[in-house]
């Protein structure tokens, strides 16, 4: 059996890199938090789910989105609850199989009930197609979401001048 250092050195070793460790999380709470999107959408859609998330990214968001965050033995109703409150609004990509898959409808459930911004992105429908508890909510149609993105580049800028501001 190893003994332990009993010397004062030893001892302030360990407070040294107790402090170090305490400057090092500051500086990195100080870094602004990305903002970031969450996606919801039929596995159905994943190619056009994996495009939206790429455009997201680009403009300097992170994204969470089942086919890069989910993981083999997560448990998946916790992982979408935790990627959801990680993020600060949600993209729904609406269509015929969305509208019929439990997992969207549990998503949008809960992106309502934490408070998330919604944005459904319609593919191939019509606004009145949408989910009930998005049917109050301005869509935006998969073909215009270029527009989509000029809004999110100002909303990404506005919540970095936030962090920033809170971090000084």
């Amino acid at each position: 059996m190893a003994k332990r250092p009993t010397s004062r050195k030893a001892g302030k070793l360990g407070t040294r890199q107790k402090k170090r460790a305490t400057r090092k999380a500051k500086r990195k709470s100080a870094e602004p938090s990305a903002y970031t999107v969450f996606i919801s959408h039929s596995s159905k859609e994943r190619w056009i789910a994996r495009q939206i998330s790429k455009e997201i990214e680009a403009l300097g968001a992170k994204t969470w989105l089942d086919l890069k965050d989910l993981r083999g033995g997560d448990e998946i109703r916790r992982s979408i609850k935790r990627g959801i409150r990680a993020s600060q609004e949600a993209v729904v990509l609406i269509s015929a199989n969305s509208v019929t898959s439990q997992w969207v409808s549990y998503e949008v459930g809960i992106a309502d009930d934490q408070g998330k911004r919604i944005t459904p992105i319609l593919n191939n429908l019509a606004p009145d197609e949408t989910l009930a508890p998005l049917q109050g909510i301005k869509a935006i149609d998969l073909n215009d979401f270029d527009d989509f993105l000029v809004e999110l580049t100002g909303r990404i800028k506005k919540h970095l001048g936030k962090t920033r501001k809170a971090a000084k």
